[in-house]
């Protein structure tokens, strides 16, 4: 009988806020992914989102926690960036031959803010195709 074991996924993490913004660096935060402060496993993220979650509002007045039913609920999770390199690298990857990345041919994903990753149409507008799994490794990809 074979078990099936359970793998964290490996890549990127970040700490997301319940609104939807990065951590990028003490005392701020962002909506856009690729600024988002990162560690190398999610016992790190998990592990600085519990000591933010103890410093309470000092984050630039951003709520970490809130009540609920008496009991204290982080409003911190660490999430998935990059479940690969080549994952990051075509995610981060800027042009400056073109004046946009739907543009410039190089350019295999986009983001938005509020899709999530995609992959650019190259119909001279700004649409891309959303996409679930990466490309590369075939991870489910974090969506924001």
């Amino acid at each position: 009988m074979t078990k099936l074991v359970s793998r964290r996924p490996q890549g990127l993490w970040a700490i997301q806020h319940q609104d939807g913004q990065f951590l990028a660096d003490p005392g701020c935060w962002t909506t856009n992914p690729q600024l988002a402060l990162r560690f190398s496993s999610e016992d790190d993220a998990q592990h600085i989102a519990d000591g933010l979650v103890r410093l309470h509002n000092v984050m630039m007045g951003k709520r970490c926690w809130a009540k609920v039913k008496g009991e204290t609920v982080s409003l911190l999770k660490p999430v998935l960036l990059y479940c690969c390199e080549p994952m990051r690298h075509h995610s981060t990857l800027s042009c400056t031959v073109h004046a946009s990345a739907q543009e410039c041919p190089d350019v295999l994903v986009t983001w938005s803010n509020q899709h999530g990753p995609g992959l650019p149409v190259r119909d001279g507008g700004s649409s891309f195709v959303g996409i679930k799994f990466c490309p590369w490794c075939g991870a489910l990809v974090s969506h924001t």
